[in-house]
């Protein structure tokens, strides 16, 4: 059972469904991770300023193919769409975001679509979300939806929709929410880390939970055991409600 990973950014998905690549991979099925935007005003740029937005958009590329090699997917099994970062949901090219997932969904033929997400209040996070089940309904996709819940949501209320609400009802409407399903990543665990320290530009993002005289990789250690301590990673499955509609899917 193939699958593909839509993640927004270089790092997304590595936090939010590492474990289960490793894990179907290991099962024998192939996997392919698409990022949708260059990465560009990740955390170093953006804050500390120690790249430029072109260098660091090289940078993550790289480290998006380490990550993918720690979960055992070679490179031609990574994609870069490259759409800036912050501007994937410029509605200029809305359609050919959703043109080129569609293309991808054909070649790839999955059984299982993850979708990263990793923060519900990140535009990039948010493109990523819409233009993807856009795509799903538009193919008519009869497989599962796997979409990321972030740690500090598995079983509680997601985020108010906002001016978001009529997007999110379209959603629920064509793929509503089956279950919240928890995966068992606890013999991935070592590639999970690794895949996440792979993102080396964007470690710099803990640098504020660790006192400046311990190890710092001692600390994030701690962190990542921390944070996934029950060795699970969480989904909401989902699937297409009507293949048919009166033939209206995807028109």
């Amino acid at each position: 059972m193939d699958i593909i990973v839509f993640s927004p950014h270089q790092d997304d998905e590595a936090f939010s469904c590492a474990g289960t690549i490793v894990n179907h991979v290991r099962s024998g099925d192939a996997a392919t991770i698409v990022f949708m935007t260059d990465g560009r005003l990740g955390f170093n740029s953006a804050i500390v300023k120690k790249f430029t937005q072109d260098e660091l958009a090289a940078r993550r590329h790289d480290e998006a193919l380490a990550a993918a090699k720690e979960m055992g997917v070679p490179e031609r099994g990574v994609r870069f769409l490259g759409y800036k970062d912050q501007d994937l949901g410029n509605p200029s090219h809305h359609d050919e975001a959703i043109a080129k997932v569609r293309a991808l969904l054909d070649e790839t033929q999955p059984g299982v679509v993850y979708i990263a997400i990793t923060n519900y209040g990140h535009v990039d996070h948010m493109a990523t979300y819409f233009i993807v089940f856009e795509a799903l309904e538009r193919a008519r996709y009869a497989g599962e939806v796997r979409v990321s819940i972030p740690v500090a949501f598995v079983g509680k209320p997601r985020p108010p929709s906002g001016d978001l609400s009529r997007r999110f009802a379209r959603v629920n409407e064509a793929f509503p929410a089956a279950k919240e399903i928890k995966v068992d990543v606890a013999s991935s665990m070592e590639q999970k880390l690794a895949a996440i320290k792979a993102h080396a530009s964007q470690m710099g993002m803990f640098a504020n939970l660790v006192d400046p005289a311990d190890d710092f990789d001692t600390v994030t250690e701690e962190i990542f055991n921390d944070v996934y301590r029950d060795k699970t990673e969480a989904f909401e499955s989902r699937r297409l409600a009507h293949l048919e509609r009166d033939g209206k899917v995807g028109e």
